[in-house]
C-alpha cells in the first residue's frame, strides 16, 4: 500500500485510528482497523463473562439484535474515545465517512465473523 491510499484530494487524510471500510485485503492491517478488531474482542469478551459463560448466552451475540446493540457501542466507542472515522474509498479515490447507518453494518459484519470464527476455533 502506497501512501497515495492514505490521502485525497479533498483533504481526507487517513488517521491511524479511522477504519477503512473496504474488503480489499490490504486495509485489513490498518492500525484502525486493527483497533476495532481488538475493541471487538474486548467487547464480546466482557459480554461472555458477564453472561457467566452460560452456552445459551454465549450464543446470543449471534441474534441480530444483540449484534446491533454491540455495534453501536463499539462505533460510540472507535469515534469518541479513539477519534476513529469509518471511511470508504469514492470512485474518485477519495475517503469519505460513510455515517454510522453504514457503519453500524460494517461493525456488525465483523462482529459475525469474529464470532463464527472463535467458534470454529473451539
Amino acid at each position: 500500500m502506497n501512501n497515495n491510499d492514505f490521502s485525497s484530494s479533498n483533504s481526507t487524510t487517513i488517521q491511524s485510528t479511522d477504519i477503512l471500510c473496504s474488503s480489499m485485503e490490504q486495509y485489513k492491517n490498518h492500525s484502525g482497523n486493527q483497533l476495532l478488531l481488538h475493541e471487538i474482542t474486548t467487547y464480546l469478551a466482557q459480554r461472555q463473562y458477564d453472561a457467566a459463560l452460560s452456552q445459551q448466552q454465549q450464543e446470543i451475540i449471534n441474534v441480530t439484535k444483540s449484534r446491533v446493540e454491540a455495534s453501536y457501542s463499539i462505533i460510540g466507542i472507535m469515534r469518541n474515545r479513539h477519534k476513529g472515522r469509518f471511511l470508504a474509498k469514492t470512485k474518485r479515490g477519495t475517503w469519505k465517512d460513510v455515517g454510522d447507518a453504514l457503519a453500524l453494518r460494517w461493525v456488525s459484519l465483523y462482529i459475525k465473523r469474529h464470532a463464527e470464527s472463535e467458534s470454529s476455533t473451539l
